[in-house]
């Protein structure tokens, strides 16, 4: 019989093996959104610290604090020299009130189940002129609607913790292993969940899913329309609520 590992367990294995070509083209633009007068950054879920490293070039005076629900990850970027706390933040950021001038959460919506909760730590730990950069995936990806036209998984989802299932080939990823995405959004509805939890967007972006070949070309362009992009690098500020 199959074990599901528990969800620490489960990401604490994701972050070891994960080495999407993606993540250059997502952080590159993650990084030219920061203010470079920031003095403190929080990375919601670090994994290895691939974004404090991208950070710590453009903020090399700042404090730069990481958190991840896996232990061997928040080890790693200790070791690297950054602030590391393990938690969940899904339940809590183990932070005060209006601590950071910036806080980043890339590729994390999608793989916890409270989101909202998520989202309100989120504002609570920014500072009030603080900003926060998050990003995740675009469930109306424009091949994920010609996907579901033809009756396959649509990229970016996934129905098991055990391999990718219904993407017909292993070029759309079928039986490769999962990521863990619990939700994922469309543009209309992450606006609305940010709203919600008292974020206001100053800007959205879409970043590329594909890095080479003519596939890349293609996807550059159709990064020119959020609502098409494979993702979204969403900069928020909090409101007066």
């Amino acid at each position: 019989m199959h074990t599901i590992a528990a969800p620490a367990t489960f990401y604490e294995q994701y972050v070891t093996r994960a080495t999407e070509s993606f993540e250059f083209d997502r952080v590159r633009r993650m990084v030219r959104k920061i203010p470079r007068d920031a003095r403190s950054l929080l990375d919601v879920g670090c994994r290895f610290g691939r974004n404090l490293v991208a950070f710590a070039e453009v903020l090399p005076s700042a404090r730069l604090v990481g958190t991840d629900i896996a232990p061997n990850a928040v080890e790693y970027i200790r070791n690297l020299g950054f602030e590391g706390q393990v938690c969940d933040a899904s339940v809590v950021l183990p932070f005060e009130n209006d601590s950071f001038d910036v806080v980043t959460c890339g590729e994390v919506l999608e793989h916890v189940i409270n989101t909202d909760r998520l989202l309100e730590e989120v504002r609570r730990t920014l500072h009030p002129d603080g900003l926060a950069i998050l990003t995740t995936p675009n469930l109306a990806y424009f091949p994920n609607r010609a996907l579901l036209l033809l009756g396959i998984q649509p990229i970016f989802t996934e129905t098991s913790l055990k391999r990718n299932m219904g993407r017909m080939t292993k070029w759309l990823g079928q039986g490769t292993p999962t990521q863990g995405h619990l939700k994922i959004f469309t543009l209309p509805a992450l606006k609305e969940l940010l709203a919600d939890c008292g974020l206001r967007i100053q800007s959205i972006e879409g970043y590329r899913f594909v890095d080479s070949g003519p596939a890349a070309l293609i996807d550059a362009l159709l990064r020119l329309k959020p609502s098409f992009a494979a993702g979204f690098i969403v900069c928020a500020r909090r409101t007066s609520r």
